[in-house]
């Protein structure tokens, strides 16, 4: 054939398939290849852009250095001037007209001046170069402060001045007299035209500006357009936002235009006391980039044209050199696999790539046309698999009529081949299942739909004998010409199905298990014990009636604690005196003990009680807790019941779960007698604190007055030594009080009858009155600090308990501190400064703290020393006296307040106690 004819309609047929497929991967090629050219050129530009911004970074800072280096100069030339101005007989000596002139003609020959003044001590123009249209006054510009207080020169502030109207830098000197007195002060003041000589003077990129700011922000002078940006504040500027953090430096911003730049900065000259000011010069991002950007854009646009050029060409080329010969191919590959063996591709062209595959793909046509032949003989191979195969295989046609069996299938369904083949495949399923079968088996022939064809299934067969099995069935079809037919791999599944029952009874065993174990564990009262598992069993499980009996501890016989039966309620009055002894021998072997038949069971003396009912078997299972017995739960049934091994290891299962339930039951019991009688004592103690409290504390309550009496010589005089002995008395007869006191109040809040009356408390009051009853020499080197503010406010909340709460706390402190402070303070905490230290939901408290320096409290004693009757020391031979109550009824008290106390020591160098209470 020759491929420089026109093509045939088969040829176009397959061009649509593949060819063009062909030439986008040729295309795809092309652009790989120029894909590095593309990439080296965006490199080289980026390596470009890369220069153009260290050269435009270090151009605007060249600037800056510029700018700095002329500002320093003018500076210098001006105070310079001023120094000769003030020192100059003639300029002293001038009136204010000659002074002005003077001025005037220094302003005329240096432009660098804003303005030349002069002025009194008043602050008021005695001259000026420029005309004052109103008067000015200056006593209030740092320049003339600083010059008339230091008499020395001084550089001012960066601002906009009164007279000029334009950004100026004014430097001043004092003028001063014969006798060392200031008697005036001259100032210059520098323009910034100076900055638009130097942008021209460096021959600045184009859009290049120049800016001087002040230390808020607020623009000074700007080229170009100074009158569009002068005066404005521009603090949030991104650019002036970078120089007023860093001061110095470079960056690349946004500046007042909203044009990008790269810009350096500094700060300028001046004096710290008057505010700095800062200079920036900046280059457009767009400029600097410029030529670079218009070489790479160039670069791309060539490379894109020559790119296209190239794939036009490969396209052509490749059409007539590969698509066209590879279509052949593949028409010639289609005939072949529509099953036509004489298919050969006939390409001329045997040389190159295409030619070896062409002449390959000739010889494998001819390769396949021998292997048909060798089919048929492979089919008898099959069949000879097939019958030796442990799965049964069935084969049916379109009609669903068998045509082939193997020995495993003859063997499964009980048929032989001569007795099956031919016959309808519905011979092999059950009567229930065979229309669903049939409208399946319809609906593939007719739709080619393969809703099973393909995957393995679990369905249900019938054998010769008519009993039901349950198999796996793999189902595949093939097609010979236009009729299907179909091949089932079957597989006998009963023993899996088996299995997978037993399985199924071990999860609802477990999950009954579980269900009345959550049941019992519900409850630790004995009686709902029993009756939620009764009710469990009732539902779950298939017995008739069950019964417990647990163990007397007095006799060790076997008492009957619970029974049930789903037919008589009054059953559980039944004495169940049976006779059998199941119950004994289960606890003496510990293992389950079976009657199956109670009326021909040797070891029966006594049946009637189950013949009243009707029971025929029953199992008798030990409670046994931790190893100990604790009795016997006993299950029965209506009819004979064969006991098996796993069901016996099932309720073997459920009696421990049992046991452990009467266990706890039992053990929660006891607690409970144990908790009232515990509860009985405290009430007793309790009475008996408050009785005998209140019985010692009327005598000495007595017992002080007197003796105070008698001390002070109320009841006639004393020598010193019965004073001396009588104060020890008083002494010892107030701590006794102090402690029958802490006994009753301790006594009123375990009682429950301590309330909260809550009230106004002057807080300046409250720690006055404090104050004063401590006002009064104490017997030891410690001093008393009150660190209260005089503005602290009132509060809301029981001001005795609170009273007590910081008495005790200042008691204590003073107790156990021999030398050194005792320091009381006293602020109102917030929630948004101190949430993590205030009372639980609390948005504001009032703080006291009583710090000391005394002898502090071990780390291990801390979570202990808020308990009733606790000290640190509880030795009979301690130093320190007390019950041991103070601290507790702090805790206790502040708690009934709604607040919190802490405590922080450390031993030997004293202890801090913090009361927080609402406010």
């Amino acid at each position: 054939m020759n491929i420089g004819l026109p093509m045939t309609t088969w040829h176009f047929r397959t061009l649509s398939l593949l060819p063009w497929t062909l030439q986008a991967k040729l295309a795809l090629i092309i652009a790989a290849a120029f894909t590095p050219i593309l990439g080296l050129t965006i490199y080289s530009a980026w390596d470009r852009w890369r220069d153009n911004s260290f050269q435009a970074e270090q151009q605007v800072r060249s600037m800056v250095s510029k700018a700095l280096a002329d500002q320093n100069r003018l500076i210098e030339r001006a105070d310079n001037l001023l120094f000769s101005l003030a020192s100059s007989a003639e300029f002293r000596k001038r009136k204010t007209g000659q002074c002005n002139g003077l001025l005037a003609g220094v302003l005329k020959t240096a432009t660098v001046y804003a303005n030349l003044i002069a002025v009194n001590l008043s602050g008021n123009i005695i001259c000026s170069a420029l005309h004052a249209a109103v008067p000015v006054n200056y006593s209030d510009r740092l320049w003339f402060k600083q010059a008339v207080e230091t008499r020395n020169s001084f550089i001012g502030e960066y601002l906009i001045g009164r007279l000029a109207r334009s950004a100026s830098l004014t430097l001043s000197h004092p003028v001063v007299g014969d006798r060392g007195k200031v008697k005036a002060v001259v100032a210059a003041s520098l323009n910034f035209n100076w900055l638009e000589g130097l942008l021209k003077d460096l021959g600045s990129p184009e859009g290049t500006v120049a800016t001087v700011i002040d230390s808020k922000g607020a623009v000074l002078i700007r080229y170009p357009e100074p009158e569009k940006w002068v005066g404005k504040a521009a603090a949030e500027v991104p650019v002036i936002k970078t120089v007023l953090q860093q001061r110095n430096g470079l960056t690349e911003s946004v500046g007042l235009d909203g044009v990008r730049r790269f810009y350096a900065f500094a700060q300028l000259p001046g004096s710290p006391v008057a505010g700095q000011a800062y200079v920036i010069f900046g280059i457009p991002k767009e400029t600097v980039f410029a030529e670079t950007n218009r070489d790479l854009l160039r670069d791309i646009s060539t490379i894109t044209l020559i790119g296209l050029l190239t794939l036009f060409t490969v396209w052509q080329v490749g059409n007539r050199l590969i698509v066209r010969p590879v279509a052949r191919l593949v028409n010639s590959a289609n005939r072949l696999g529509a099953g036509d063996m004489t298919a050969r591709t006939e390409l001329p062209q045997r040389t190159g790539e295409l030619g070896q595959l062409s002449r390959a793909f000739d010889e494998m046509a001819e390769a396949l046309e021998k292997r048909a032949g060798e089919l048929s003989q492979a089919e008898e191979k099959f069949r000879t698999i097939a019958e030796t195969a442990k799965d049964a295989i069935v084969s049916a046609d379109t009609d669903g009529n068998i045509i082939y069996v193997n020995q495993a299938a003859e063997s499964l369904f009980g048929y032989s081949a001569n007795e099956i083949i031919g016959e309808p495949l519905t011979l092999l399923i059950p009567e229930s299942l065979r229309d669903t079968h049939l409208q399946g088996f319809l609906r593939f022939v007719q739709t080619q739909e393969p809703r099973l064809i393909g995957k393995t299934v679990e369905v249900v067969g019938k054998k010769k004998n008519g009993l039901d099995i349950p198999v796996e069935v793999s189902l595949t079809s093939w097609k010979v010409g236009q009729e299907t037919f179909f091949t089932g791999i079957i597989r006998d599944i009963t023993d899996r199905k088996q299995a997978e029952r037993r399985n199924q009874q071990h999860i609802i065993e477990l999950a009954t298990l579980s269900e009345i174990d959550r049941a019992i564990s519900s409850s630790l009262e004995l009686r709902s014990v029993f009756g939620l598992l009764f009710e469990r069993i009732s539902a779950m499980l298939p017995y008739s009636a069950a019964r417990i009996r647990l163990i007397n501890k007095q006799s060790g016989e076997l008492e009957q604690a619970a029974s049930w039966s789903k037919e008589e309620n009054h059953w559980e009055a039944e004495p169940w005196n049976s006779g059998l002894g199941t119950g004994k021998r289960a606890l003496e072997s510990r293992m389950p003990v079976i009657v199956r038949n109670v009326f021909t069971d040797a070891r029966l003396k006594n049946a009637e009680a189950f013949s009243r009912y009707g029971l025929f078997s029953t199992v008798a299972i030990p409670l046994l807790a931790g190893g100990e017995p604790l009795g016997v739960i006993s299950f029965y049934t209506k009819d004979e019941h064969q006991f098996g091994d796993e069901e016996l290891h099932f309720l073997s299962t459920l009696a421990g779960q049992v046991a452990v339930a009467i266990n706890n039951s039992k053990l929660y019991e006891q607690t409970k007698k144990q908790a009232a009688d515990l509860e009985k004592a405290n009430k007793i103690k309790s009475e008996f604190l408050s009785v005998m409290s209140h019985e010692l504390r009327t005598p000495l309550t007595a017992i002080v007055g007197y003796t105070g009496m008698i001390k002070d010589g109320m009841c006639g005089e004393i020598n010193p030594q019965q004073e001396n002995f009588l104060g020890k008395v008083l002494v010892r007869s107030q701590d006794l009080l102090e402690m029958i006191n802490y006994i009753l109040q301790a006594t009123s809040l375990e009682a429950g009858e301590t309330r909260v009356a809550a009230g106004q408390v002057d807080l300046s009051r409250f720690f006055n009155e404090l104050k004063a009853a401590h006002d009064f020499p104490i017997k030891k080197e410690v001093t008393l600090q009150w660190k209260i503010p005089p503005d602290i406010p009132p509060i809301h909340t029981d001001g005795l308990k609170l009273r007590h709460v910081v008495q005790n706390l200042i008691n204590n402190a003073i107790k156990f501190t021999e030398k050194g402070s005792v320091t009381i303070s006293a602020r109102i905490a917030e929630s948004r400064t101190q949430k993590a230290s205030l009372p639980t939901g609390a948005e504001r408290c009032v703080e006291f703290k009583v710090a000391d320096t005394g002898i502090g409290i071990p780390g291990d004693s801390l979570p202990m020393i808020f308990e009733a009757f606790r000290q640190v020391d509880s030795s009979e031979t301690r130093l320190y006296g007390g019950v041991g109550l103070g601290l507790y009824i702090v805790k206790k008290y502040t708690e009934l307040l709604g607040g919190t106390v802490e405590v922080e020591s450390e031993l030997g160098k004293g202890s801090t106690f913090t009361v927080r209470v609402p406010c």
